[in-house]
């Protein structure tokens, strides 16, 4: 689901959301734009041997998703990118939840008119063939 946030992100103005160029920069990126690592992040961080001593400069005043986007994307875009941006996992916007999320509201109607004409068909396909005596690709007698 980060993934998607990122790549929506990239896709609007055509920027990487978080173009860090090492593991522990593009930590920093994130936390420049989102706020501090959770607590559990940060203590995965600290154990890290590859980070030993490294320590990150105060988050505690981020740049904000929406001051990187104000006038960019709708109200419904932004909540939706943010419901997939957030920084604690368990917080984070899941699959089933994204696609209940107003921003796809039009989009998953379409997507539902579409399945509701291809199921429509089928059926109509098997009752032809049943009318016709047409079973499992043989004529009946």
């Amino acid at each position: 689901m980060w993934a998607i946030g990122c790549i929506m992100g990239e896709l609007t103005d055509g920027q990487p959301l978080y173009p860090g160029e090492s593991e522990i920069d593009q930590l920093y990126v994130i936390q420049k734009v989102m706020g501090p690592l959770t607590p559990e992040q940060t203590e995965l961080f600290l154990r890290n041997p590859r980070f030993v001593g490294l320590k990150f400069p105060d988050m505690s005043r981020p740049e904000t998703l929406e001051k990187r986007y104000v006038g960019k994307v709708t109200k419904k875009a932004l909540s939706f990118m943010k419901g997939l941006l957030q920084m604690d996992p368990s917080k984070r916007m899941q699959a089933h939840e994204a696609l209940q999320h107003s921003y796809l509201d039009g989009l998953r109607e379409e997507y539902e008119a579409q399945i509701q004409v291809r199921v429509g068909c089928v059926e109509l396909k098997f009752m032809l063939m049943k009318m016709c005596g047409w079973q499992n690709g043989w004529m009946m007698d």
